[in-house]
Formats: structure tokens, sequence, C-alpha cells
């Protein structure tokens, strides 16, 4: 349904998708309208601060069934901000509670890391580190079956956001590892949460097996993430010498003053505040 949706020419202005469980999924869908074209009976303004979380709202619709709703733009824009996707439970699960939707719900979204810092606070250093996933992957659309099976296999993380994305490849540059014709439909795979799973096989050995799967099927990982991936395979996933480096080389100084982009983003540059050599 969700590729069927997204491949649409005409009828939807956005498509996403949250998997809850390997069985069930709700696909949304929407169309800009008219302020006179709104059936004011069915409004839903989601940021009201006695609002449940989204994907709270979304799971409803798995005993609901279809429904049509008429959100105004900013609170579709910011669905997602006052429960951090499905993560301000986490660090501050008092939030849900009807006192603190009715003396707080104003004040969300909480600042992510005051969040971590209010729960440490209140009950120690209890650090999930190892555990804890905030990744995307953005692999092409008819690969997500395959994608959402190895997230449950490797973290058993629910829910999963999943969102349509079109990558645009400009056909002057021939990509020789990953060669592509026109324009390709691709999928963000969120995983953001605590791998419980009893087999999960810690951080790195996770992560690299997403990394890998993304790597094999022509996908990207997004940068605000961590990477374990070595400068070789950032290369193969991202080929920057295709215009990035031409550029790092046209413009005067630019190797002097900024560092690669891989050293920003690689896991020794990312934690330890070093920033790796060219060489590296």
């Amino acid at each position: 349904m969700l590729e069927r949706e997204t491949n649409k020419g005409v009828g939807n202005d956005s498509v996403e998708g949250i998997m809850f469980n390997l069985n069930e999924a709700v696909i949304m869908t929407g169309q800009f309208v008219q302020q006179d074209q709104v059936e004011q009976n069915k409004v839903n303004r989601l940021g009201s601060w006695y609002k449940p979380w989204f994907y709270q709202h979304v799971r409803t619709f798995l005993d609901k069934g279809e429904t049509v709703e008429y959100v105004p733009t900013l609170d579709f824009h910011q669905r997602h901000n006052k429960g951090c996707f499905w993560l301000t439970p986490l660090w501050a699960p008092w939030a849900d509670h009807p006192v603190s939707r009715y003396l707080l719900g104003w004040a969300f979204p909480f600042n992510y890391q005051l969040l971590k810092y209010v729960k440490e606070a209140i009950l120690g250093n209890e650090n999930p580190g190892d555990i804890f996933l905030t990744q995307d992957f953005i692999i092409p659309i008819h690969t997500l079956k395959d994608g959402i099976k190895l997230s449950a296999k490797l973290t058993d993380i629910w829910p999963i956001w999943m969102v349509p994305t079109k990558l645009h490849f400009d056909d002057r540059y021939k990509l020789a590892t990953k060669p592509r014709s026109g324009n390709c439909m691709y999928v963000d795979l969120g995983v953001y949460g605590l791998a419980l799973n009893h087999n999960y096989q810690g951080h790195e050995a996770t992560l690299r097996g997403f990394e890998k799967f993304t790597m094999d099927n022509g996908g990207y990982q997004a940068l605000y993430a961590e990477t374990y991936m070595s400068r070789e395979e950032f290369n193969k996933m991202f080929e920057p010498e295709v215009i990035y480096e031409k550029v790092r080389d046209r413009l005067p100084l630019c190797k002097e003053g900024f560092p690669h982009v891989y050293q920003k983003v690689c896991r020794s540059g990312r934690n330890k505040g070093i920033i790796p050599s060219e060489t590296e």
C-alpha cells in the first residue's frame, strides 16, 4: 500500500507509514485543501496540549480503520515534535499523565538533552548507551520489506518510521559503482529507541548490519547519526569523487580550512572530538 500510494502520479501531497510490529502498520496519505473545503467536525489540531503523542493517535486506526481528518498545516508539520516521535516516553514517562498534560502540555516538545538531564537528575545516571539507537537509512522502496525484517531481527525496536523520499540524480554524472537510470523512489526507514531483544549483538555489530544492508541495496545512511563505515565504504556509498571532491579541489583553501565530511561523521571523530587525518 505504501508503494502504491507513493507512486501515484497525482492525488497525494504526502505519504507516511508507521510500522507497529511485523504484521501491523498504518499508512497515511495527505492532500492540501483550501479553507472552504474543510469539514469542521473532522478537524484535528494535533498540537493542542491535551492531544496524545502523534504515534499514539495513529495506533488507534488499527482498530478504527480508514478515517479522514483535517489537520492544520502547522500541526501537521510539527506532528512528531511533542513526543519526539516515540522517544519522549523513554526519558519522561510521566509526561503522558493527565496532570502532566494539564500543567506542562503547552511546554512540549522539551529539548531532548533537557529530557535526558531530568531523567538522570531523578533516577541517576542510567545511561542506556549501547542499546539506544537513533538511525535513519534511505533504501530503495522495493527493499522496504526486507529492511523491516532486518530491523526486527537486529533490534526489535517498534514503532518504525517509513517516509518516501525521491532522490534526483543528474544524468551528467555517471555513478560507477551504483548505476541508476533516471530518478528512483526511496524510503527513509527510521529506527529510534531501545534494542531490548534477547539476541541483540551490540551497538557496533547492529549498525554494521544496517550499513551493509543499505550499501548492498544502493541506499544511503543519514549522516546526522553515527557511522562505523570505513573511508572506503563511505566512498562506495556516497561516491564523493563525483561532485564533492571536485568542489573541494576547486575552492581555494577548502581542504586547509574544512575537514572532509567523512572526518566529521566517522565514529572516532564523533565520539572523541578528534578529526582524523585525510589518510585515515
